[in-house]
């Protein structure tokens, strides 16, 4: 038998995918809605196999005729990353019980009625890896004696990632405003000798203020989504030294014991401080989040295999369902609208626009560790600035 972690595993067979083949093909009603329904439309059996697909969905998908679709699963067909984890195919790996589509098509089959999702879908094209965002439904119809389900996509994938920039940056600002009006309200009441050092921290906090802003206005332009980094000569400690400043009277970490465990040597690198720091302060808030007090974060940076490499840990182990999606694009571990954007903006800014590996660790009774490991030099990639969004 055939493994499946979640939809069905058995496909047509052969015989009988032709008779269906015909069975939509010959149909006036089937053929008017692939020719005049908006977006990517297929019709698949109940096996999930596409036997009709329309002109858009084959330019989407980059075949050149219907036979090379037909058969096949939708995510087969749009070359999702996870389509091939299983040997059954598209619906039956781990991942498959978060896809929106997969959901709406499996609920379609149970229940015999429409089903609308919004899915994210991970594939791999041309030799890269991007997202794609995608409005689906699902519509269960009947032809003779057999079962079909219309399936009608529509890519938002542009929008999405322009909407998500405009998200991950308010958030990303939202954390710097905290940090300000905490180092205000302790300058309201410090006395005169502590003054100084928190001005100090407050124009710091400001002129990074202005950073983000130039930078947002580069990654959400009208004519692109690239953003050029602007690498500086920095050292891991420096790097240490701004993280501890943000958070050192910021609300995330009040009552939490933040410890901060410097290289042996100032660990010089490469690098836009301004994006890393982003990267960064988005690991903390999360492990910070994640905490309650009087719970320890361990930040560190150490030097491996010829990168710099700055983790950030709690104690908190992740469930390992979360675990498969905890880079998704509006993913969260946490309940509520808008969340989801800590964790993104981790891999868009680490990894597309700075060069680097962002990556994560979980187990329970070892807690929780996000990693970023960067080049000592160059750490910017040189295609960053034409790239979008992952």
């Amino acid at each position: 038998m055939l493994e499946t972690y979640f939809a069905g595993a058995h496909r047509t067979g052969e015989s009988l995918l032709h008779l269906e083949i015909e069975a939509v093909l010959h149909n006036p009603i089937i053929d008017g809605l692939l020719t005049t329904l908006d977006g990517l439309v297929a019709v698949l059996d109940d096996n999930r196999q596409i036997v009709a697909i329309n002109q858009e969905l084959l330019s989407f998908a980059g075949l050149s005729c219907p036979e090379e679709a037909l058969g096949l699963r939708p995510g087969e067909v749009f070359e999702c990353v996870h389509a091939h984890e299983t040997c059954a195919g598209c619906g039956t790996s781990r991942w498959c019980s978060t896809c929106g589509a997969g959901v709406a098509i499996t609920a379609s089959l149970a229940t015999d009625r429409a089903t609308d999702r919004l899915c994210a879908m991970r594939i791999q094209r041309d030799g890269a890896e991007r997202d794609l965002f995608l409005s689906v439904r699902v519509c269960p119809l009947r032809i003779d004696e057999h079962r079909f389900l219309l399936l009608v996509m529509r890519d938002s994938t542009r929008d999405q990632e322009r909407a998500a920039l405009d998200r991950v940056f308010f958030h990303d600002i939202n954390n710097i405003l905290t940090g300000l009006s905490g180092n205000a309200e302790v300058l309201r009441l410090a006395s005169a000798g502590e003054v100084g050092e928190i001005a100090g921290d407050v124009v710091a906090l400001v002129r990074r203020l202005h950073q983000e802003m130039a930078i947002q206005q580069a990654l959400t332009s009208v004519d692109t989504l690239g953003y050029t980094p602007r690498p500086e000569p920095t050292s891991a400690a420096a790097v240490l030294e701004d993280l501890q400043r943000i958070f050192a009277r910021h609300a995330a970490s009040r009552g939490l014991l933040l410890r901060y465990e410097r290289p042996d040597g100032p660990l010089p690198l490469d690098v836009d401080v301004t994006l890393l720091v982003r990267v960064l302060s988005n690991m903390v808030t999360n492990a910070c989040e994640a905490s309650s007090p009087p719970d320890e974060v361990r930040v560190w940076s150490a030097a491996r295999d010829g990168s710099v490499l700055f983790s950030v840990w709690n104690a908190r182990p992740i469930p390992p369902q979360e675990q498969l999606r905890i880079f998704q694009r509006n993913f969260s571990t946490k309940a509520g609208r808008g969340r989801g954007l800590g964790t993104y903006s981790m891999k868009l800014l680490g990894e597309t626009y700075l060069g680097g590996r962002v990556t994560f660790r979980s187990r329970p009774g070892e807690g929780t560790s996000f990693s970023i490991a960067l080049p000592r030099s160059a750490a910017a990639r040189p295609d960053a600035g034409s790239a979008s969004p992952r």
